[in-house]
């Protein structure tokens, strides 16, 4: 059987640690990149809801109704347009959500691991300004939220880790290939 995608990473990590810039990264290398935080903005908006402010109350209502991979069910039909292409899932928070992406997709999935001390990553918020890091729950309140839901069992569990700690955007490029570059 024909695999759906020539082949399928997926980037987690805390809040501000640097996926996405590790995503932009590989989406220069031909990467089709799915951000999980946008489809939950993009689900929140199209239920009358305020993205941000209202998106880990979803979040958290969608995980109790249909356990801890409903934000990967929700997000594969927004998968189909990428088959046959190179697909970089970022946003996983844990296994389950894994599991029901290579499940659903029918192929299996590399995990890259990208970590930033909590120092550099509340740099970044301020720097980013973004609604949702901005406001509701406090930064460390936010970070237990993520590590209840599985992100540091997923990044323990991943196939590699990436340090991002206060490099430039070429240093983390080389770091991306020379550290995972076996799997991406």
């Amino acid at each position: 059987m024909e695999k759906r995608f020539k082949s399928v990473l997926g980037v987690t990590g805390l809040p501000l640690s640097g996926k996405n810039a590790v995503a932009r990264i590989l989406k220069s290398e031909g990467y089709r990149v799915i951000d999980m935080g946008e489809v939950v903005r993009k689900e929140v908006k199209e239920r009358g809801l305020e993205p941000g402010k209202d998106s880990a109350k979803f979040v958290k209502e969608m995980r109790e109704e249909k356990g801890m991979g409903a934000i990967a069910k929700l997000t594969v039909p927004y998968l189909e347009e990428f088959e046959g292409k190179k697909l970089l899932i970022t946003g996983m928070r844990s296994i389950d959500e894994k599991e029901v992406f290579e499940e659903e997709l029918d192929q299996g999935i590399n995990v890259l691991a990208v970590w930033a001390s909590e120092k550099v990553r509340r740099k970044r918020r301020e720097r980013r300004g973004r609604r949702e890091d901005l406001e509701g729950q406090k930064f460390h309140e936010r970070d237990l939220r993520e590590i209840g839901n599985g992100v540091a069992k997923l990044m323990a569990l991943s196939d590699k880790m990436l340090v991002n700690e206060e490099v430039s955007l070429e240093e983390l490029r080389k770091r991306v290939f020379d550290r995972a570059g076996d799997i991406i």
